[in-house]
């Protein structure tokens, strides 16, 4: 599944029915929980086409028989009890999991070092599982960097059963400098920061690579960061064995990344972000030349999608891409002056745009847009 198709998919359930299977799966047991999910399975195995085929592409992969159809209903039921069991690990309720730990290296030193760490999971078992990490014996401040655009319902449930979750979210659907500075925040707090290792977002770097027979696209931008901000690498995957049994992997994959320097680097960026990101790496004195930078005024902005053109009582506005609402010509150019001398005009104007006069491409067929600040 390619960057672009995961991210588009949408969330088959309702609220109502996950709320009864999470509370089904607290007050009546696992072991009700699971058998319940059989329905849905079959639900799923009969409507769902591309799911079908996307099981049966894998499973081809790594048995050594072409995969039957109880193939693909047991990887489905899998699935759903890795759901079920993320749901009782972030409600505090682990008795009746049987979780090992195996560590290769000395990922737990490195990841309570003090310099924070980045933990690379993937959707793999459930990586869930990394929570017992955080408990009293291991005391791990672990974070998430997870897409609360992305599975809103699911990750809506999560943070009712447990209030506590929330705080551990970073919100990957920030982008950019936002989730980077976000990212360095947590990881300078000496935080251990769990980010997918497995899915590609459409804009983001890649590197391909061999698995299973096939070629993939991993996400660059972990390594990238791990570089950036000088921090240890684990791997972390809890691997679902059946019945309650799960194996918590650890693997201390790199004390610290060394990425080849490139000759440029372009940053589409605020200067005084890419100094955020940068830190000591630029000369001082420029350092020092990006905070003094001034920024152009603040606006405010509201984008308008119009049944038919802005009914303007003046025939020359009804007819003009671009409108001056305001005082006089004086009063317009004062209120300009006051702000670019730092000062709130007591008069300011509102500057309309309404391209699709003349534009029939800014809107659907018949329809018009605006906007103004």
């Amino acid at each position: 599944m390619s960057g672009a198709d995961w991210e588009t998919q949408g969330e088959r359930s309702s609220r109502f029915w996950v709320g009864l299977l999470a509370w089904i799966a607290q007050h009546l047991g696992r072991s009700v929980a699971r058998i319940i999910l059989w329905p849905t399975v079959l639900y799923f195995l009969l409507s769902s086409a591309s799911a079908r085929a996307s099981s049966r592409n894998y499973l081809r992969r790594v048995l050594p028989r072409q995969p039957t159809l109880l193939d693909v209903a047991r990887h489905f039921h899998c699935f759903a009890a890795c759901a079920v069991d993320r749901l009782l690990i972030v409600a505090g309720r682990t008795r009746g999991l049987d979780i090992h730990l195996s560590r290769i290296g000395d990922p737990l030193t490195a990841a309570r070092s003090g310099r924070g760490c980045i933990m690379l999971v993937a959707h793999l078992g459930s990586f869930e599982v990394l929570r017992i990490l955080g408990d009293q014996s291991h005391k791990l401040p672990l974070r998430v960097l997870l897409d609360r655009e992305h599975g809103q319902m699911f990750t809506s449930l999560l943070e009712r059963l447990n209030p506590a979750f929330a705080r551990t979210i970073i919100d990957a659907s920030q982008r950019g400098p936002s989730l980077v500075l976000n990212l360095k925040q947590a990881l300078l707090a000496g935080d251990c920061v769990g980010i997918m290792a497995d899915r590609v977002r459409g804009d983001e770097p890649i590197v391909a690579v061999d698995f299973l027979g096939g070629r993939i696209r991993l996400p660059a931008s972990p390594w990238i960061f791990a570089s950036s901000l000088k921090v240890p690498v684990v791997l972390a995957v809890g691997l679902y064995r059946g019945g309650a049994r799960y194996d918590l992997h650890l693997e201390l994959l790199a004390d610290h990344i060394e990425l080849p320097r490139a000759r440029r680097y372009l940053f589409d960026t605020s200067p005084t972000a890419m100094a955020a990101i940068c830190g000591d790496r630029l000369p001082a004195g420029y350092r020092a030349r990006l905070a003094r930078y001034r920024y152009g005024p603040g606006v405010f902005k509201l984008d308008w999608a119009l049944s038919d053109p802005i009914p303007w009582s003046a025939a020359p506005c009804r007819e003009a891409t671009t409108v001056h609402v305001g005082g006089t010509l004086d009063e317009l150019a004062a209120s300009e002056r006051d702000c670019w001398e730092g000062r709130h005009s007591t008069n300011p104007y509102v500057l309309v745009a309404q391209q699709s006069l003349v534009d029939e491409s800014r809107a659907p067929r018949g329809k018009h847009t605006g906007w103004a600040y």
